[in-house]
C-alpha cells in the first residue's frame, strides 16, 4: 500500500492506509456543443481540461471508538483546505488539490474505511 503526501504531511502520519481507485492519466476534455436547427450533429468547441480527480480508499485503525473519531477529526482537519498533493508512486508531480466532497467514514469494529476525492487543478 502507497500513500500521499498533502500540504507537507504524509498520509501515514494519520494512520492511513490507502489504495487509489482512480486517477486518470488525462482530465475530460472541456467542450461546449451547440446544436443547429437543419444540421446533423453539432458544433463543438473545446476549451481546456475538466480538473483531474484522483480517488483514494482510505483505511483509518484504532484501538478505541475514541481513538477512531480522534483521528478522524484530525484528518478532516487536514484534508479541509487547498494544498499540495503528490502520490507516492509518481513523487515528481506536485499538483494543487482540495477535497471538495463529502467524507462518510464506515465504522467497522476496529476501523473506519472512507474514500477521499482530490480535486486537482489542470
Amino acid at each position: 500500500m502507497m500513500g500521499f503526501t498533502f500540504r507537507n504531511q504524509h498520509s501515514l502520519e494519520f494512520g492511513i492506509i490507502c489504495k487509489t481507485i482512480e486517477n486518470p492519466a488525462k482530465p475530460s476534455l472541456r467542450i461546449d456543443r451547440i446544436r443547429i436547427l437543419g444540421k446533423d450533429g453539432t458544433i463543438k468547441f473545446e476549451d481546456g481540461y475538466e480538473d483531474k480527480k484522483i480517488e483514494l480508499e482510505c483505511v483509518v485503525k484504532g484501538s478505541s471508538f475514541e481513538e477512531l473519531e480522534i483521528k478522524m477529526q484530525s484528518i478532516i482537519q487536514w484534508i479541509s483546505e487547498k494544498g499540495t498533493l503528490v502520490m507516492d508512486y509518481a513523487p515528481t508531480i506536485v499538483m494543487q488539490a482540495k477535497v471538495y466532497e463529502e467524507i462518510s467514514p464506515q465504522r467497522y469494529r476496529n476501523h473506519y474505511v472512507f474514500d477521499l476525492i482530490f480535486e486537482c487543478d489542470s
